[in-house]
């Protein structure tokens, strides 16, 4: 699901670099008490925007203002932004993409992540009664699937 950033509305760039404010910036997602803090314009690296004079006072207030937190980052590995980032997060969920994320990738990443990792969410996998509760002995196949 896709939410659309208005062409002239500001997102996290512009608050980073202080063109915008939070109270600008951020949107209320329909009636919801969900909310975005969008990126108008796709960027290649946002390494030069996260500084800690620009990611500690946004965080700071995002945290006053809402329970919980969260930030969709690129891959760990090649990208520097997660690296950036970590100093000023509670935690991080390492998302893995069946069949795509190689397990070369896996390792580096937890140990970028380091005493950081909360776990790790599989996403874009197929789960049917045979293959998801095999493992666990309930399905069809109780042979643990390779």
């Amino acid at each position: 699901m896709g939410h659309e950033i208005p062409a002239d509305d500001d997102g996290v760039v512009e608050v980073l670099t202080a063109k915008s404010t939070l109270s600008r910036a951020i949107r209320q997602v329909g009636e919801r008490s969900l909310y975005l803090l969008g990126i108008k314009e796709s960027i290649k690296s946002a390494s030069h925007l996260l500084t800690p004079d620009a990611l500690r006072p946004m965080l700071t207030k995002l945290r006053d203002t809402f329970e919980w937190v969260v930030l969709d980052m690129p891959p760990a590995i090649p990208m520097s932004d997660v690296a950036e980032v970590l100093p000023f997060v509670d935690g991080a969920l390492m998302v893995v993409r069946s069949g795509r994320t190689t397990k070369a990738l896996i390792e580096p990443t937890v140990e970028l992540l380091g005493a950081k990792a909360w776990g790790v969410v599989l996403n874009d996998s197929l789960i049917n009664g045979s293959a998801y509760y095999g493992y666990y002995g309930y399905g069809k196949d109780r042979q643990r699937k390779k």
